[in-house]
């Protein structure tokens, strides 16, 4: 896996000869490769959200993509977190894309922390090139907790999009 550690602003272009990725979740692996992106550009991001006190499945990032701002694809990456109060908690996320209002789920992420606990460096990692990129894309990151406590935390620190 190569990992990159750069600041991207909007219409920022990374060029590479090649770039190879990995990312295996409950049995599903992605692989992303110079053959499919080549110049990836910063797309847009969102910042820390979290849902606490609930159950309900709950939009904490999203990323509006315009029309024609994306030509092959995207690489859609998050940062997640779940904390437990008394009981053990299960922080569900889901990455979701499509058209604004029909968004679809893409890749479903399951973290579980222990009571009086969290478990740290969750992520959601993901490819997409099948949506129609001559108009407005979303990308969604939700998160929904198993308890409904104040202390039961599902948190999404960020969301990052990059696209060619």
């Amino acid at each position: 896996m190569v990992l990159l550690d750069v600041d991207f602003n909007e219409g920022d272009i990374l060029t590479a000869g090649v770039i190879t990725s990995t990312s295996s979740v409950n049995g599903i692996t992605t692989t992303i490769n110079s053959n499919t992106l080549t110049k990836l550009k910063y797309v847009g991001s969102d910042t820390v959200d979290t849902i606490n006190n609930s159950v309900a499945e709950t939009t904490l990032a999203t990323v509006l993509i315009p029309a024609n701002t994306v030509v092959r694809g995207i690489i859609v990456s998050s940062s997640v977190q779940v904390s437990a109060g008394a009981a053990v908690n299960s922080g569900t996320f889901r990455v979701k894309i499509g058209p604004t209002g029909s968004e679809a789920t893409k890749q479903t992420v399951i973290l579980v922390a222990a009571p009086a606990g969290s478990r740290d460096g969750g992520s959601c990692l993901f490819y997409d090139n099948t949506q129609t990129w001559n108009a407005d894309v979303t990308v969604l990151i939700t998160g929904q907790n198993s308890v409904d406590g104040s202390t039961d935390v599902s948190t999404c620190y960020q969301l990052v999009v990059t696209g060619d």
